[in-house]
């Protein structure tokens, strides 16, 4: 009878100690599990580097490895090289009679802009280029193929209304010349993926619209570059 008890009281202590390990074994491994499916979901860099810190921590790493943070990469500064070029062209343009007072390049919180005046492009009222300005937009186009950033051209009129068998609106005559420009660009080898062609009509000027020579200035093309335009356009070496 005293046997009896002592085996009862024997079963009344517990579950043996083995299912006490068992129990903490299956309990870190389904932490880690959670940890490999939080760690999906973001980059593979710093899923490894915690892969790393976890075989570290449960003993898994061979004590000779040693974990070195990965060559930062040297990004070249394209937009700098674009610049420069275009300050050359620039420079090139200011020896030209009757060109260098009708382009411009200017950097700006937003990007960078070229800036060119109607009376070397195009006739007024018309869309059409005229040749003179071919060799300007060439250096430009080389420039532009250099390179892989996103191009947007923007037209500009004054506020004179227009409304003729090609034309009926400011409107209509500032896309004109966008696509126009754009179309040369495309010609000479440009992506057309590249490019935006935009009419802003008279709602953007530049001068005052009361007098001829902000009338004058108003009449434009600008070639725009904003700064967002140039992700992703870098290249690295190591």
């Amino acid at each position: 009878m005293s046997k009896r008890r002592r085996k009862q009281k024997k079963g009344e202590e517990g579950a043996p100690l083995w299912m006490v390990t068992y129990s903490d074994m299956v309990t870190l491994l389904l932490a880690f599990f959670v940890l490999l499916f939080s760690f999906s979901s973001i980059e593979k860099a710093k899923f490894t580097q915690a892969m790393a810190s976890i075989r570290a921590a449960m003993g898994l790493m061979n004590r000779t490895t040693v974990m070195v943070p990965p060559i930062q990469r040297r990004i070249l500064p394209i937009q700098r090289k674009f610049e420069k070029s275009m300050e050359e062209v620039i420079r090139e343009v200011q020896n030209i009679p009757d060109i260098q007072d009708n382009i411009s390049y200017e950097k700006t919180d937003e990007g960078v802009r070229i800036r060119i005046s109607n009376p070397v492009l195009f006739d007024i009222g018309k869309a059409g280029l005229k040749p003179d300005i071919y060799p300007i937009l060439d250096k430009i186009a080389t420039v532009l193929k250099s390179n892989a950033f996103d191009v947007v051209v923007e037209g500009h009129t004054d506020n004179i209304p227009i409304d003729n068998d090609e034309y009926h609106s400011n409107w209509e005559l500032s896309a004109a010349r966008a696509v126009s420009v754009v179309e040369y660009f495309i010609k000479q080898g440009v992506n057309p993926r590249r490019f935006q062609a935009v009419g802003y009509g008279e709602y953007q000027p530049l001068a005052d619209n009361s007098t001829e020579e902000g009338q004058q200035k108003n009449r434009r093309v600008e070639i725009f570059i904003p700064n967002d335009k140039w992700q992703g356009t870098s290249i690295t070496t190591g």
